[in-house]
């Protein structure tokens, strides 16, 4: 049985996250919601957020970039960021992207884990997500 999923519903899928991802959280742990994703234990002791930066929407910006997947399907490459406004002090392992205007937690995933600081700026490396072909 042939299983086919067409191009543009990896790209629509992909494009979501492009053009509503505004807001990157560096995070203690994993949230499984946008709550937990844009509060810090000091707002809320069931947020998760220990740092934010805005993004630049848009696909092939200076944020998100789609091209073919590397196995197949396609792919959202996330360029690295610098200077994440650190609000609370903890280990970061998670990062999440957000849309503030769905109030959506849109992508969550593993950073390597740092110690940062309130009142300092953090960094993270690029990462990518590819959905794959059915097989």
């Amino acid at each position: 049985m042939t299983k086919t999923i067409v191009t543009s519903a990896y790209e629509d899928h992909l494009l979501h996250i492009a053009n509503f991802g505004i807001r990157m959280t560096l995070c203690r742990v994993a949230p499984i919601n946008y709550a937990e994703a844009v509060l810090t234990v000091t707002q809320n002791t069931s947020g998760v957020a220990l740092g934010e930066k805005t993004l630049t929407l848009s696909n092939n910006g200076a944020t998100y970039n789609t091209t073919t997947g590397l196995t197949s399907g396609r792919r959202l490459n996330v360029a690295a960021q610098t200077s994440i406004t650190l609000s609370e002090t903890a280990n970061a392992n998670h990062l999440a992207i957000v849309s503030n205007t769905r109030s959506a937690l849109l992508l969550v995933t593993t950073v390597t884990s740092q110690a940062v600081t309130a009142g300092n700026t953090a960094q993270t490396s690029a990462f990518n997500l590819e959905v794959r072909d059915p097989t």
